[in-house]
């Protein structure tokens, strides 16, 4: 097997890195529920125990692509905790 340059490597990764930005900004809608399919992949195949670091590493990634961040995240997983229930009605 031939072995590639640690120059050669790097300009690859490079280009790849621009085109899949060019691509998220042509196609923000196809990137976001793609994005949003592996998180949801992810959180099933690991059932919930890294939904924090899936979810802190997919806005990091679309922060570097150039796609919203707010809004994005799966059904279920929230940032804050809900609002407590109200309390239950008092007879008198």
């Amino acid at each position: 097997m031939a072995k590639i340059p640690t120059k050669s490597l790097i300009a690859m990764a490079g280009a790849a890195a621009m085109k899949a930005r060019d691509y998220a900004r042509q196609n923000p809608d196809q990137v976001a529920k793609a994005l949003d399919r592996v998180e949801a992949t992810v959180s099933s195949r690991t059932h919930g125990k890294y939904d924090a670091k899936v979810g802190k590493g997919s806005s990091a990634l679309r922060k570097s692509l150039g796609l919203p961040t707010t809004g994005t995240q799966r059904p279920g997983v929230t940032s804050t905790p809900p609002p407590p229930p109200p309390p239950p009605p008092t007879a008198g």
